[in-house]
Protein backbone atom coordinates (compact mmCIF):
# COMPACT_ATOMS: atom_id res chain seq x y z
CA UNK A 1 0.00 0.00 0.00
CA UNK A 2 1.31 3.28 -0.93
CA UNK A 3 1.66 6.04 1.80
CA UNK A 4 -0.51 9.11 1.61
CA UNK A 5 0.97 12.32 1.18
CA UNK A 6 1.34 14.57 4.50
CA UNK A 7 0.11 18.53 3.31
CA UNK A 8 0.53 21.49 5.60
CA UNK A 9 -1.09 24.70 4.47
CA UNK A 10 -1.80 27.75 6.19
CA UNK A 11 -4.71 29.83 6.86
CA UNK A 12 -4.08 33.96 7.03
CA UNK A 13 -6.13 35.88 7.95
CA UNK A 14 -7.29 39.43 7.50
CA UNK A 15 -10.35 40.39 9.32
CA UNK A 16 -12.85 37.98 7.32
CA UNK A 17 -10.59 37.16 4.63
CA UNK A 18 -8.19 34.15 4.14
CA UNK A 19 -5.12 34.51 1.57
CA UNK A 20 -5.49 32.04 -1.31
CA UNK A 21 -3.56 31.07 -3.91
CA UNK A 22 -4.72 30.28 -7.64
CA UNK A 23 -3.25 26.75 -8.98
CA UNK A 24 -1.77 26.32 -12.37
CA UNK A 25 -3.49 24.39 -14.91
CA UNK A 26 -0.87 21.70 -15.02
CA UNK A 27 -2.41 18.30 -15.22
CA UNK A 28 -0.14 17.24 -12.70
CA UNK A 29 -0.77 19.68 -10.02
CA UNK A 30 -2.96 18.61 -7.18
CA UNK A 31 -6.16 21.04 -7.23
CA UNK A 32 -5.46 22.48 -10.84
CA UNK A 33 -6.99 25.70 -11.66
CA UNK A 34 -8.17 26.32 -7.90
CA UNK A 35 -8.31 28.55 -5.40
CA UNK A 36 -6.16 27.03 -2.26
CA UNK A 37 -4.64 27.77 0.90
CA UNK A 38 -0.73 28.34 0.79
CA UNK A 39 1.09 24.75 1.78
CA UNK A 40 2.23 21.72 0.45
CA UNK A 41 3.62 18.37 0.79
CA UNK A 42 5.85 17.67 4.34
CA UNK A 43 9.13 16.41 3.49
CA UNK A 44 9.96 13.10 5.83
CA UNK A 45 12.25 14.93 8.14
CA UNK A 46 9.76 17.65 9.56
CA UNK A 47 6.70 18.47 10.99
CA UNK A 48 3.79 19.44 9.74
CA UNK A 49 4.16 23.25 11.43
CA UNK A 50 7.90 22.82 10.12
CA UNK A 51 6.66 22.32 6.65
CA UNK A 52 3.43 25.05 7.35
CA UNK A 53 5.81 27.78 7.19
CA UNK A 54 8.37 26.82 4.98
CA UNK A 55 5.77 26.02 2.18
CA UNK A 56 4.13 29.09 3.01
CA UNK A 57 7.00 31.11 2.49
CA UNK A 58 8.45 29.52 -0.54
CA UNK A 59 4.62 30.47 -2.10
CA UNK A 60 3.86 33.63 -0.43
CA UNK A 61 7.85 35.50 0.64
CA UNK A 62 5.53 35.93 3.90
CA UNK A 63 7.20 34.94 6.96
CA UNK A 64 4.74 33.51 9.28
CA UNK A 65 6.02 33.89 12.94
CA UNK A 66 3.34 31.99 14.57
CA UNK A 67 0.79 29.70 13.73
CA UNK A 68 -1.86 27.76 15.32
CA UNK A 69 -3.21 24.49 14.82
CA UNK A 70 -6.76 23.83 13.54
CA UNK A 71 -6.28 20.11 12.70
CA UNK A 72 -5.39 17.13 10.62
CA UNK A 73 -8.20 16.05 8.16
CA UNK A 74 -8.34 12.98 5.38
CA UNK A 75 -8.98 14.23 1.93
CA UNK A 76 -10.29 11.82 -0.30
CA UNK A 77 -9.56 12.75 -3.77
CA UNK A 78 -11.44 11.47 -7.12
CA UNK A 79 -8.69 13.16 -9.89
CA UNK A 80 -6.31 13.21 -7.59
CA UNK A 81 -4.36 10.94 -4.59
CA UNK A 82 -6.09 11.22 -1.49
CA UNK A 83 -3.98 12.88 1.53
CA UNK A 84 -3.78 14.26 5.25
CA UNK A 85 -3.95 17.79 5.73
CA UNK A 86 -2.83 19.50 8.51
CA UNK A 87 -4.26 23.14 8.69
CA UNK A 88 -2.98 26.00 10.76
CA UNK A 89 -3.93 29.60 10.87
CA UNK A 90 -2.00 32.80 11.56
CA UNK A 91 -2.98 36.49 11.52
CA UNK A 92 -1.95 38.88 8.81
CA UNK A 93 0.48 41.59 9.17
CA UNK A 94 0.28 44.51 6.97
CA UNK A 95 3.97 45.53 7.83
CA UNK A 96 5.40 42.29 5.26
CA UNK A 97 4.65 42.10 2.04
CA UNK A 98 3.22 39.32 0.36
CA UNK A 99 4.46 38.31 -3.01
CA UNK A 100 3.13 35.12 -5.50
CA UNK A 101 5.95 32.99 -5.85
CA UNK A 102 4.09 29.68 -6.61
CA UNK A 103 0.84 29.44 -8.76
CA UNK A 104 -0.72 32.12 -10.64
CA UNK A 105 -2.09 34.82 -8.36
CA UNK A 106 -2.58 35.58 -4.66
CA UNK A 107 -5.60 36.93 -3.23
CA UNK A 108 -7.62 37.11 0.02
CA UNK A 109 -11.18 35.81 -0.13
CA UNK A 110 -13.71 36.91 1.84
CA UNK A 111 -15.35 34.43 3.46
CA UNK A 112 -18.96 35.22 2.56
CA UNK A 113 -17.67 35.17 -0.92
CA UNK A 114 -16.05 31.99 -1.65
CA UNK A 115 -19.18 31.08 -3.53
CA UNK A 116 -17.61 33.30 -6.34
CA UNK A 117 -14.48 31.10 -6.13
CA UNK A 118 -13.53 27.41 -7.53
CA UNK A 119 -12.72 26.63 -3.72
CA UNK A 120 -12.69 22.70 -2.86
CA UNK A 121 -15.92 22.32 -0.61
CA UNK A 122 -14.15 20.94 2.25
CA UNK A 123 -11.85 23.88 2.84
CA UNK A 124 -14.94 26.10 2.70
CA UNK A 125 -16.55 23.95 5.21
CA UNK A 126 -13.19 23.92 7.60
CA UNK A 127 -12.64 27.72 7.56
CA UNK A 128 -16.28 28.74 8.15
CA UNK A 129 -15.96 26.19 11.17
CA UNK A 130 -12.99 28.11 12.41
CA UNK A 131 -13.70 30.29 15.32
CA UNK A 132 -10.86 32.62 15.69
CA UNK A 133 -10.27 36.66 17.29
CA UNK A 134 -10.61 39.07 14.57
Amino acid sequence: MNKLDEISAVCLINRNSYLFQLRDTNIEVRSRGKWVLPGGKKNQMETSKEAAIREFYEETNYKLRIIIPIGRYFIKEYFYKSFYLSLFYSYFNSNQKIYCKEGQRLKFVNKNNFNLYKIDPFIKKIIKGIKVEI
